[in-house]
């Protein structure tokens, strides 16, 4: 999953790791992310079940035409705190914020029908190299670690190179994931695909669309945060 370089960058990087504290405001704390910092992310609001927008449980876009996917559940609106640790973690390696990061899903995820396994989204081998790490396995590990979910980084593969999704359009979008991915191995009853941060939902539908194609029965999404 990670290259040596890239495991000494982010023990390096762990160092800054703050210890009984909260890793927003410093204060003391025996979680990542105290109670008053908690109490002061940004409200979800009413929002449709199935993708997540702002609105009524079940939006018109979803009566009128349904995703592939069958529910969303996330830890906050994308926006100020979380943005920038997401950004930290991402794409400066600060790969222990996957717990501050995950504990507002985890709060979100009460309740919730557990899957059969946690899938990560996958990247493109050339751009984990680059980066060292998949974002996306790294918070499907601690969620699986956290819910005691079996992890599968292997169900699905990014078979062709494509351009990053921020900044393109609905359209640009599917016609950059057309034949992106391929199914690795037997698809179980029930998934949910993780995910840092959704935004038009192109790529989670694209997944869900081939694991239904294969017998998949439900899937969900669960991310940090919904644009």
């Amino acid at each position: 999953m990670t290259s040596n370089i890239a495991r000494i960058l982010a023990r390096l990087a762990a160092l800054a790791k703050p210890t009984g504290r909260c890793w927003l405001c410093l204060e003391a704390s025996h979680s990542p992310l105290c109670a008053t910092c908690q109490g002061d992310l940004p409200a979800k609001g009413s929002r449709c079940r199935q993708c997540g927008e702002a609105g009524p449980a079940q939006c018109r876009a979803c009566a009128q035409k349904a995703p592939p996917f069958d529910e969303v559940h996330f830890g906050v609106p994308y926006g100020p705190p979380l943005d920038a640790l997401i950004h930290r973690f991402k794409y400066q390696r600060h790969w222990w914020l996957d717990a501050p990061l995950c504990q507002p899903l985890l709060a979100a995820l009460a309740g919730v029908d557990r899957p059969d396994c946690l899938v990560p989204v996958p990247l493109h081998w050339s751009r984990r190299l680059w980066r060292g790490f998949n974002q996306a396995h790294l918070l499907a590990h601690h969620l699986g670690q956290a819910l005691d979910l079996e992890v599968n980084p292997r169900l699905l593969r990014r078979q062709r190179a494509t351009r990053q999704q921020q900044g393109l359009g609905r359209q640009a979008r599917q016609r950059n994931l057309s034949r992106a991915f391929k199914l690795c191995g037997p698809v179980p009853a029930h998934v949910a695909l993780v995910d840092d941060v959704m935004t038009t939902g192109t790529t989670a539908a694209t997944l869900a669309r081939l694991l239904k194609q294969a017998g998949c029965q439900k899937v969900q999404l669960w991310c940090l945060a919904r644009a």
